[in-house]
This record gives C-alpha cells, structure tokens and sequence, in this order.
C-alpha cells in the first residue's frame, strides 16, 4: 500500500489574481472601518460614520478562504491525509497568531485609557498568562478578561476571525469533505436557516469575537463558519452558488445589529 505524499510535493494549482484582488479590496474596506469607527457618534449602528458597513468584509473572508481551501485541496486527498493538510494549515495561519499576541503583549500597557477599563488593573502575570493562553487560539475564560470588553482573545481582537478558520477547517478535513451533494445541500440549507434565525433575534452583540451571554452571536458565527466549510467542500461539487448565498444571509442579515461599545 502506498502512503500519501508528503504535503511539500503536491503540486501546484493555477492561481486567481482576481481573488487577491478581492481580498486586497476587502482588507482595505475593514481598516477604513475601524479608522473612521472612533469618530462615529452612533457607535450602536453607526448611521453616521463613513464606510459603515465595512465589517461585512470579515464574513467576505470567510466564504473567500472557504473556496480557496476546497479548490486547494478537494482532490488532493488521495495524496495527502489529515496531518499533512493540518501540518499546511498550521504554518500558514499560526505565525500570525503568534506574532500577533506578541505584539498584543508588548504594548499592552500602553494603550491604557477610559475605553479599557480594566487595563491598569491587570497585573502582569495575568497579561502574560493570556498571552501564553493566546499562542494556542484557545478563547480565554471571562475570567481572563483583561480589557474589560469580554473578548475571546484580549490581547489580539481579530484573532477571533482566525480561530473560526480553524474550526472550518476541521469541519472541512475531518467531515463535509466526505458529503455527497445532496447532503452539502442540506447542510448548506441549515447553515442559512441558522444565520437567518440568529439575525432575526435581533441581537444586539457585536460580531467581533465577544464573549457575549447572547447566543445569537455564537450561532451566527458558528454557521458562518459553517457556511465556509460547505463551500469548501462544494467547490468541486458545483454548489459553490449554494454555499455563498448562505454565507452571503450571514452576511448581510447580521448588519443591523451591533453592540454598542
């Protein structure tokens, strides 16, 4: 029996310029949204701010990564077993992790001010204890809440869009790579009917990785990155137009409601 090829020999795939573009596009769309966020009076639903829809972007990602991943690897999987596409995920995502919560740490004390209201409280054992709890994307416990806006990772905000990629990507590995086509068209139906019913909750939770008592938010994230891992999977299935419209409801019906800081 032979055994899979080592991930470093696969070879390589055409590559879209236009999708870096998109994601060029969709990354500049996110910065100018938190630039102009601070000189927003509405901060609740930002009716006032410039580029107010510019968080929309992140969910853009998801469904973007979630293509890019199934038509990476949907056939590769004769040649490549679950380690080999861990290990590829793994040095691809987790220096940006890693650097990420470094820089975190090490200015962490020098962005004190009113909007953090528990910085100057936080003893630095406890910063380097997120920190070190940081390195593995695990979500930290309400306890560990160090800025004092009930985060999954204090130190590194969006590193919460990461961690969602991770848990696409183990769905997508270990599970919906597997489905038929009809059975990603059930999933991709459910994922909507989730993102759908958590929107119309009317949850008024931000979508920025918050650990918030409010579990619209969770099952809002949960099918967005869901729907990823469904149009991972369905790249080589022909219901890619399936997985982005329920990716594309947990877009845009998450958009009215957002918590105010």
């Amino acid at each position: 029996m032979s055994t899979p090829a080592p991930a470093s020999v696969l070879a390589p795939k055409p590559h879209y310029a236009a999708l870096d573009g998109l994601r060029g596009v969709a990354a500049v769309m996110v910065v100018l949204f938190h630039m102009f966020e601070g000189s927003a009076r509405d901060f609740q639903f930002h009716t006032d701010q410039i580029i107010n829809h510019g968080y929309l972007s992140v969910d853009f990602f998801f469904m973007l990564s979630g293509f890019v991943i199934g038509y990476a690897y949907d056939d590769r999987w004769e040649k490549m077993n679950l380690w080999n596409f861990c290990k590829r995920r793994l040095v691809r995502l987790q220096p940006m992790v890693v650097m990420g919560m470094l820089l975190g740490g090490i200015l962490f004390y020098f962005q004190g001010s009113e909007i953090f209201p528990n910085l100057a409280q936080t003893p630095v054992w406890k910063m380097l204890l997120v920190m070190t709890v940081g390195f593995t994307l695990l979500p930290v416990p309400v306890s560990l809440d160090v800025r004092g806006w009930s985060e999954m990772h204090p130190l590194n905000g969006p590193a919460w869009s990461l961690f969602f990629e991770y848990v696409a990507n183990i769905l997508y590995a270990m599970l919906i790579r597997k489905f038929t086509s009809r059975w990603l068209a059930v999933l991709v139906f459910l994922a909507g009917c989730a993102s759908f019913t958590s929107a119309t909750r009317r949850a008024t939770t931000s979508a920025a990785g918050l650990w918030m008592r409010n579990s619209a938010v969770w099952g809002l994230h949960g099918s967005c990155s869901l729907s990823s891992a469904v149009c991972s999977c369905s790249a080589c299935a022909n219901l890619d137009g399936s997985g982005m419209v329920s990716g594309g409801a947990a877009c845009f019906w998450r958009e009215p409601w957002r918590r105010p800081m």
